[in-house]
């Protein structure tokens, strides 16, 4: 019997898996989800946290911690890079003319999800703030006021980073001097598909963060139809939510390594149809 590509590939051995298969994705493009999103009229943007404590200390020791699900504060370079986001998302999401209509009709405003660690949420409500205050310019305190009270900010924990298990706030080399084998799969560096089945130890796969963050994207679709939601996340949530969305690049039918590919603070679509956003209320789904 012909074995499958997947099959034929090697697998780190020693590693608890989700599927008895090599830890590779294949790729068959735009999934169910997708769809789902589509019909519910949902534009998903994303924006990775402003720079922690930790992201600093990774700067100066020369490798990333794996921080992962543990808190670490943003810095004040953190918390300026979120309000220069904010700018930049006001700008994304239609500048002046979406934001004259939305203080006109709120439902048109988007809705704030974020992670429900610390960096994420402290993010979150800088994004707001800094679309009060662009609301303030245009309407005087009336249009805060609009913003402060129905521009909605949620946490969720199914938007946490990677739980990287035993390996949680230890530098990225402890764990490629036990697990060499594991680091090559998840980062892998000659062009393999990456590694999204095997688990961290004590910790998740990219696969377990896809299927959490399915789960959330998928009750978006009947809690906010017609909106634009924005996922203040983490960046390697956000490469496997990438790969779940069929936005990952992909080498020989396997979704490849994206390692470091998204800055902090910086938004980008991850779902959005050819409508601005400010064109269309929103109508509730049967």
């Amino acid at each position: 019997m012909q074995q499958s590509p997947l099959e034929l590939s090697p697998a780190p051995s020693g590693f608890a898996c989700v599927e008895d298969v090599d830890g590779s994705l294949n790729y068959s493009g735009p999934n169910y989800l997708c769809k789902r999103l589509a019909f519910a009229n949902i534009q998903v943007m994303a924006v990775r946290h402003g720079q922690a404590e930790s992201n600093a200390q990774s700067e100066t020791l020369g490798q990333p911690l794996l921080y992962g699900q543990s808190e670490s504060p943003l810095t004040d370079k953190g918390r300026q890079q979120a309000r220069d986001c904010a700018a930049k998302l006001y700008e994304q999401l239609g500048g002046s003319q979406w934001l004259n209509q939305a203080l006109e009709e709120p439902c048109k405003l988007p809705v704030l999800v974020s992670s429900d660690v610390s960096r994420a949420i402290d993010t979150a409500t800088i994004l707001k703030a800094g679309l009060a205050e662009e609301a303030e310019k245009l309407k005087g305190p009336e249009g805060r006021r609009i913003i402060e009270e129905q521009l909605q900010v949620l946490s969720d924990a199914r938007l946490r980073e990677t739980n990287f298990g035993r390996f949680e706030t230890r530098p990225l080399a402890e764990l490629q001097n036990a697990y060499p084998d594991f680091v090559s799969h998840w980062r892998p560096s000659q062009g393999m598909g990456t590694d999204f089945r095997h688990r961290f130890p004590g910790g998740e796969s990219r696969a377990d963060v896809m299927k959490r963050v399915g789960n959330f994207l998928d009750g978006c679709c009947l809690r906010f139809p017609g909106k634009t939601v924005i996922m203040v996340s983490h960046g390697e949530t956000l490469l496997s939510t990438r790969a779940l969305l069929g936005k990952a690049p992909v080498q020989g039918g396997k979704v490849a390594a994206e390692t470091g590919a998204i800055p902090n603070a910086t938004p980008f679509w991850l779902v959005q149809d050819h409508l601005p956003a400010y064109q269309s209320c929103p109508h509730e789904l049967d």
